[in-house]
């Protein structure tokens, strides 16, 4: 199984609420995610420079009824999306993000 991620702001993450949804995604009507071999590029277009960001592990079968893979960039490249708030029990694990020293967010393993 592939490892899920969103990354999240460290202000809209509860940890000791019963689910979990970022500002915004009513409007959008889902919750960014990414896979693994993603999160680089998803850090580096999205989310440069920006401080206090968690990075999520989903439990990518337990949210496997809300997913739905989508083009939503056009380039070719289908991103995960949560079609449903996040139950807390599908967060496996929740990590600040590291910033190198031009403020970037490093991905596991950088």
């Amino acid at each position: 199984m592939k490892t899920l991620y969103h990354v999240a702001q460290a202000r809209s993450f509860d940890p000791n609420a019963a689910h979990y949804a970022p500002p915004g995604w009513e409007g959008e009507g889902f919750i960014h995610c990414c896979w693994a071999d993603q999160l680089s590029g998803v850090l580096e277009r999205y989310f440069r420079s920006e401080a206090n960001l968690l990075l999520l592990t989903l439990d990518a079968p337990a949210l496997a009824g809300w997913l739905k893979e989508e083009d939503s960039t056009g380039r070719g490249e289908a991103f995960p999306h949560c079609y449903g708030v996040i139950p807390r029990s599908a967060v496996l694990q929740c990590e600040p993000l590291a910033t190198d020293d031009e403020g970037r967010p490093l991905s596991e393993g950088s």
